[in-house]
């Protein structure tokens, strides 16, 4: 009978090779792991700018609509208290709330700047999904603490500058610059 001897060789990974191996892995990783966390700072903060965005667009529609208001009644004659101008409760620094509905009345004026978070609206029928302010009751909070201020200024006799400028979490802002013309049919 033949008996067949094997060599027994140590077929594990030695030291310097395992160590090797966690230097080699490490050299692909940390750039790959640098990248994702990048991309997802970038990722942040263009998500911010366009909620930022569309805060101030609203803020700007929110003036826009007032300015319609004042034109339509004192075309028409039906502005309350002696009304005579379009720029009259327009023209001053603002936060307009898109729940405060009498603001945008001819005679009526909305609220001075006081720095109050924006949240998203949770109430049913036409505000729902609208960027109001929190009071705790029918909102839901935005990540990065946004504030929205509205400034108005006379220009001429047939218009009026507009600057919103919304801040948020870390001293970012937007700031969103136009101009609105008193409009006549």
């Amino acid at each position: 009978m033949r008996h067949i001897q094997h060599v027994s060789n140590d077929t594990g990974f030695t030291l310097i090779e395992t160590l090797v191996a966690v230097l080699l892995l490490s050299f692909c990783l940390v750039p790959i792991v640098s990248i994702l966390t990048r991309t997802l700072t970038i990722t942040t903060l263009s998500q911010q700018r366009f909620t930022a965005t569309k805060i101030a667009l609203q803020g700007v529609e929110l003036i826009r609509n007032k300015r319609d208001n004042n034109i339509l009644c004192t075309q028409t004659a039906t502005c309350p208290g002696g009304i005579t101008d379009w720029k009259d409760g327009l023209i001053g620094t603002w936060e307009p709330d898109v729940t405060d509905i009498s603001a945008y009345y001819p005679g009526q004026r909305f609220d001075i700047a006081s720095n109050r978070k924006i949240c998203i609206s949770t109430q049913g029928g036409t505000l729902a999904g609208r960027y109001t302010y929190c009071d705790g009751s029918q909102e839901r909070p935005l990540p990065g603490d946004f504030t929205r201020v509205v400034r108005v200024t006379d220009e001429s006799a047939y218009s009026v500058a507009v600057e919103c400028t919304v801040t948020w979490t870390g001293g970012q802002s937007f700031v969103l610059n136009t101009v609105l013309f008193k409009v006549t049919k």
